[in-house]
């Protein structure tokens, strides 16, 4: 005997919708413009001010003879590599960036003026720039920490569980996949982009990614 089963014909643009109702596909932007907040110091606010220090005009300036700190917490992550830059405009004396709550120097004294970078590994959380003992007028600006692989070369971390699709530089678009714009890496279950020409203190970085189920 023979059974003879009839079914209708599927219409796969119908069961795709009824899929994506289930597990809908999630898109998300993340901003990447470094991991210190208020870093041109366009207001007074996100840093934590020694003895003479103010916050103005976009600049942050320290006046008087004492060693005072201007510092941030959660910038950064203990053992991770990251490369710091800061323009210093006037330096009477020298100064110096430093992590783990102010006691460890990154990269050297600075006694002079000009834009400075340093890459470092973290201990603690905190950024700080350091006015020198019997050091009266320093002003610094445009202070940006980004996270750095083992080559010293930047990358843009992105939260565990999403993948990225699209990279936007200042508004305008990385083409997806070509080497020569960004490199997807992934290391320890995130993915991360990293960018073929190194951002600046005024680059911004938007990345599109989709939610990996």
């Amino acid at each position: 005997m023979t059974v003879r089963i009839n079914k209708p014909a599927l219409n796969l643009r119908e069961e795709l919708t009824k899929a994506q109702s289930v597990v809908p596909y999630v898109q998300q932007q993340f901003w990447m413009d470094g991991l210190v907040e208020n870093g041109t110091f366009d207001s007074d606010t996100a840093w934590t001010k020694g003895a003479g220090w103010t916050i103005s005009g976009g600049q942050a300036v320290q006046t008087g003879t004492a060693s005072n700190n201007i510092y941030q917490n959660g910038v950064t992550e203990d053992g991770k590599n990251y490369l710091i830059t800061v323009n210093v405009l006037q330096n009477d004396g020298s100064c110096s960036l430093r992590t783990a709550n102010g006691a460890t120097i990154i990269g050297s004294v600075i006694d002079t003026t000009g834009l400075f970078s340093f890459v470092f590994t973290a201990s603690g959380t905190r950024i700080d720039f350091r006015s020198g003992f019997n050091t009266a007028n320093v002003i610094i600006d445009d202070i940006k920490v980004f996270e750095v692989d083992e080559n010293d070369e930047v990358i843009h971390s992105l939260p565990l569980g999403w993948k990225p699709l699209h990279v936007y530089e200042d508004g305008l678009i990385q083409r997806e996949g070509d080497v020569h714009d960004y490199t997807v890496v992934k290391t320890g279950g995130a993915y991360a982009i990293k960018p073929a020409v190194q951002p600046t203190a005024t680059t911004e970085t938007c990345v599109i990614a989709e939610r990996e189920l």
